[in-house]
């Protein structure tokens, strides 16, 4: 959650977290329908970032 202060890919939080692309992409989609990650797509590239829920969870 504290990387998500800052937009990050699914790559970089997959590789940032030493997991896959599909783990980071399913812990994102987790947290985005908890109401605490938005998602954004431009063209091939998906971004994350956490949103104020997430930034109170995150205790930040």
């Amino acid at each position: 959650m504290r990387l998500l202060a800052e937009p990050h890919t699914t790559t970089s939080l997959a590789r940032a977290l030493h997991v896959s692309n599909a783990t980071a992409s399913s812990h994102a989609a987790a947290l985005r329908s908890a109401g605490m990650a938005t998602t954004t797509r431009t063209g091939r590239s998906v971004t994350h970032q956490r949103t104020a829920l997430g930034t109170l969870v995150a205790g930040a």
